[in-house]
C-alpha cells in the first residue's frame, strides 16, 4: 500500500488527481450506506407515504442495483428528496473524512453524494471551492477553471438543494438520458481527461449504471480504487473494462494513510484567516439550552462573535447588567419556543432590544409564537407563577424578602410586555430551525449581519 500511496501523492503534488467519493466512505459495519438508508427509510416516510406501503418496503428495494422504486406521482420524487436529506443530516459520521477530503489539494471532486455535506466541511474550514452538479433533465453550462486552491465539487447523481437526487429508477434514466444527450460539461470532461490519476473512495462498481456513468465520464490516467477488505464488489472482468487498479483496504484506513502521507509533504491546504463578519446575541431559555449551545456553535464556524447568558442568571441587577450587551452586538436573535416565550427574562430581553430598535432576528424552535390562544396561554402561566409569590410576600409582611419581590416585579413586567412582544415578533422575519440542518439558518444570520452593518441596527 506504501507505494501507491506514494504513486498517488505524486499525482496530488502535481495537480493532477481526482477524487471520486461515495457515501461508503465510512464503513457503516455489515451493511452498505444504501442498506443503512433503506432499513430508516420506512420509519422517515411515516407522514409522507412516498412508498406504496411501508410495511412491504422490501417488494419496492433492490439492493443489488442500490436504487429503489416508488409510486408515480409528480409530488413524489421531492418529497423523497426530503427523506433522502433528513436521512443525510443524521450521518455526522460523513463529517471527518470529509473534513480531510477538503484539506487534500484535489482540482476537482466528483461526489456521487447528492446532500451538501461536502460544500459545508469546505465552508466550515474557510476553504475556497465552486459548485455545480449534473441536473436530471437539463444541460447546466460550466465556465470555470478548477484549481487545487479553488477546486470544483462537482454533484454526479444529484443535488438535494433542487429536491433532485438518483435514488430511484426513473431518475437514474433521466440522469442518463440527460448525459448521453447533453453530456457533462467540457471542464469536467476535460479536468478528467488531463488527470493521471483517478482515485475511487466509497464507491461501488458492480452497479450497472455506475460502470456505464464511469465509462461516460471517460476517467484517464491510473484509476485506483478502494474496496473494503472481504468485501471485494468489484469483479475481474468489471476491474479490466474500466482498468480499476484495486486496492483492497478499508477507505477510512487508506484515507487517513494518505492524509497522513499529505500533511507529512506539507501539501494540505490550510485555511485562510476569516474576518469577523459580526456579532449577534442569542436569547434563550435554559430548557432550550441545548439547541441554543448547536447553534452558537454554528455560528462560531462561520466566525460570528456569539453573546450568550451561560447560567441562570439571578436577581434585577445582574440581569440589567447583562442586558447592556444587546446595545453592543450587531444583531438579537431570540429563539421561540413554548419555554422561552413564557419566560420573563427572556420577555425582559426582548423587550429591551425592541426599545433600543435592535435589529433582530428570531429563530423558531416551534410555532408557539403562531398560537392563536398564545395570550391564554401566557395568562394561565402568569397567574400560577404570581399566586405563590404573592402567598410568600403576606406570610412575610413584616419583612422584605429581595428575592420576592424582585420576582414579583419581574412577573409583572412579563405580563405588561408580552403582548407588545409577541406584535412586534410577529411583525419580523422569523426563521424556523432545524437541529439537523442548521446551514440554512446559519446563513439568513449572515445575510441580517450584513443588512445591520450596511443599514445600521435596527430593523
Amino acid at each position: 500500500m506504501k507505494n501507491r500511496i506514494t504513486e498517488i501523492l505524486k499525482e496530488i503534488k502535481a495537480g493532477k488527481c481526482i477524487l471520486v467519493v461515495g457515501p461508503d466512505v465510512h464503513d457503516f459495519g455489515e451493511k452498505s450506506f444504501f442498506e443503512v438508508f433503506c432499513q430508516e427509510l420506512p420509519l422517515l416516510d411515516g407522514h409522507e407515504r412516498v412508498l406504496e406501503n411501508p410495511k412491504t418496503f422490501s417488494e419496492y428495494v433492490f439492493l443489488n442495483e442500490e436504487l429503489i422504486q416508488i409510486k408515480s406521482e409528480p409530488k413524489s420524487e421531492k418529497r423523497l428528496a426530503l427523506l433522502v436529506e433528513e436521512f443525510y443530516d443524521k450521518q455526522t459520521v460523513l463529517d471527518e473524512p470529509l473534513r480531510k477530503i477538503a484539506q487534500i489539494p484535489f482540482p476537482m471532486i466528483i461526489s456521487l453524494m447528492p446532500d451538501n455535506r461536502l460544500r459545508r466541511v469546505f465552508d466550515e474550514q474557510n476553504l475556497p471551492y465552486e459548485f455545480s452538479y449534473c441536473p436530471l433533465d437539463q444541460a447546466l453550462p460550466l465556465d470555470i477553471q478548477p484549481t487545487i486552491e479553488k477546486p470544483l465539487i462537482y454533484n454526479l447523481l444529484g443535488n438535494l438543494d433542487e429536491y433532485e437526487t438518483v435514488i430511484t429508477f426513473d431518475a437514474m434514466f433521466r440522469l442518463l438520458s440527460n448525459i448521453l444527450k447533453n453530456q457533462l460539461p467540457n471542464i469536467v470532461t476535460q479536468t478528467l481527461s488531463n488527470a493521471k490519476a483517478v482515485l475511487f473512495l466509497g464507491v461501488h462498481f458492480e452497479r450497472w449504471h455506475t460502470q456505464l456513468l464511469l465509462k461516460i465520464i471517460d476517467a484517464g490516467g491510473f484509476n485506483y480504487t478502494i474496496s473494503k477488505e472481504g468485501k471485494q464488489d468489484v469483479s475481474l472482468f468489471v476491474r479490466q473494462r474500466l482498468q480499476l487498479d484495486l486496492l483492497n483496504n478499508n477507505p477510512e484506513q487508506f484515507f487517513y494513510h494518505l492524509y497522513q502521507a499529505c500533511k507529512d509533504a506539507g501539501i494540505l491546504k490550510a485555511a485562510p484567516a476569516r474576518s469577523n463578519i459580526g456579532s449577534v446575541f442569542i436569547s434563550y431559555s435554559h430548557h432550550d439550552e441545548s439547541i441554543a449551545n448547536q447553534v452558537a456553535a454554528a455560528l462560531h464556524l462561520s466566525n460570528i462573535t456569539v453573546v450568550m447568558d451561560q447560567t441562570n442568571l439571578a436577581g434585577g441587577d445582574k440581569i440589567e447588567k447583562f442586558m447592556q450587551e444587546i446595545g453592543k452586538v450587531d444583531l438579537f436573535i431570540p429563539l421561540l419556543s413554548a419555554s422561552s416565550l413564557f419566560r420573563p427574562y427572556v420577555i425582559q430581553e426582548i423587550y429591551k432590544a425592541l426599545s433600543i430598535s435592535k435589529r433582530i432576528l428570531a429563530g423558531l424552535v416551534d410555532n408557539t409564537l403562531l398560537e392563536d390562544q398564545i395570550d391564554q396561554i401566557k395568562n394561565n402561566i402568569f397567574e400560577k407563577a404570581m399566586g405563590p409569590i404573592g402567598d410568600e410576600i403576606g406570610k412575610n409582611i413584616k419583612n422584605r424578602i429581595p428575592h420576592l419581590t424582585t420576582a414579583q416585579h419581574q412577573w409583572a413586567e412579563f405580563n405588561n410586555n408580552f403582548s407588545i412582544v409577541v406584535d412586534e415578533l410577529r411583525k419580523i422575519k422569523n426563521i424556523p430551525i432545524n437541529p439537523l440542518n442548521l446551514e440554512p439558518f446559519v446563513q439568513d444570520v449572515i445575510n441580517a449581519l450584513n443588512i445591520s452593518l450596511k443599514n445600521g441596527n435596527s430593523n
